[in-house]
């Protein structure tokens, strides 16, 4: 093969990688996005059904970030994102999965936990986490955020209804006044997915 040829062949190699990357990441954080982080979750429940594990699902949401974007502009919107990102990254383990799934919603997911106290854990890390002042162009001000947390077994056996499952307890946790946590119940992600669909 020519050298001009194997030039090419790489230029269109690394315009792949490039396309695949885009395809997967949010461009803003540079986390995974909704596809890579359930394919991940997939395998991740695959892995665990064989080996009888358990894992978790934390999905958080920022609390009043719309008001941010509204009076502050979209511009310190995108910074508190990046810097959010950044916290999160603080509080977990290199092995976790962090996601953007889109507007200010993060999903985690934490391989091989022991029970249900050790995403608590990760939680109460980033709600504290969140308790640092976010500072933005001359403006310095907190944002809270809400978690809700589902467990493989119990509140799911399905990358999509873990996460369904997560993202109804985070409203519940919203609805008892945010900057909290709350872990999935059947009663609890009743009664949030039934606010949902009011």
């Amino acid at each position: 093969m020519s050298s001009k040829l194997n030039a090419q062949v790489a230029e269109l190699q690394d315009k792949q990688l490039y396309l695949d990357y885009l395809a997967h990441h949010d461009q803003l954080t540079k986390l995974p996005n909704r596809l890579l982080f359930l394919d991940r979750l997939t395998h991740a429940v695959d892995k665990a059904q064989r080996n009888c594990e358990q894992l978790a699902v934390l999905f958080m949401d920022l609390d009043r970030f719309k008001e941010i974007n509204d009076s502050l502009g979209h511009f310190v919107g995108d910074q508190v994102l990046k810097i959010a990102a950044a916290r999160l990254h603080e509080c977990v383990r290199q092995e976790d999965t962090i996601s953007r799934l889109g507007g200010d919603e993060f999903t985690i997911m934490i391989e091989d936990v022991h029970a249900a106290a050790d995403a608590v854990v990760v939680a109460e890390k980033i709600i504290a986490a969140f308790q640092q002042p976010f500072v933005v162009e001359q403006h310095d001000f907190i944002v809270s955020c809400s978690i809700g947390i589902s467990i493989y077994p119990q509140h799911g056996e399905q990358a999509e209804e873990l996460l369904r499952n997560a993202d109804a307890v985070m409203y519940q946790a919203k609805n008892l006044g945010r900057n909290n946590y709350q872990l999935a119940s059947e009663e609890a992600t009743g009664v949030a997915v039934a606010k949902q669909t009011q």
